[in-house]
């Protein structure tokens, strides 16, 4: 309730400076149009190991995990996956640069449609 106030307050401050109401839920994000294959698509393709096999033979199974991931089975589920600290490290330099990329396209549709400090200001004011 009190969040539906905030933004209706900011709408309204926009709406008599621009003449025109922004609605900020409407916010879409367009991503990559590529395919995005299955889990059991990459699981097919992957080293797979049971839970049990795994724990004998665990030195194994860091080897592998260095040149491709490695799923573990527990009860005839993939239950994990394994990888190399640099295809982790990897990933999530990719996750950084996708959130810092989502971040700025954000901040410029904001900047476009009227938003400033003082609609934000508005939108985040306590109204106790």
């Amino acid at each position: 309730m009190l969040r539906r106030r905030a933004a209706s307050k900011a709408d309204a401050g926009l709406q008599a400076r621009r003449g025109s109401k922004t609605t900020w839920s409407n916010l879409t994000y367009s991503y990559s149009s590529l395919p995005v294959p299955s889990i059991t698509a990459i699981m097919a393709v992957m080293k797979s190991m049971t839970a049990l096999e795994a724990k004998n033979r665990f030195g194994e199974v860091m080897e592998a995990a260095q040149r491709q991931p490695v799923s573990i089975t527990r009860n005839g589920r993939p239950s994990v996956v394994i990888i190399s600290a640099e295809s982790y490290a990897r990933r999530q330099r990719v996750a950084r640069e996708r959130l810092r990329q989502a971040m700025q396209r954000a901040g410029e549709y904001a900047a476009a449609h009227g938003m400033n400090e003082d609609a934000l200001g508005m939108m985040l004011a306590d109204e106790s």
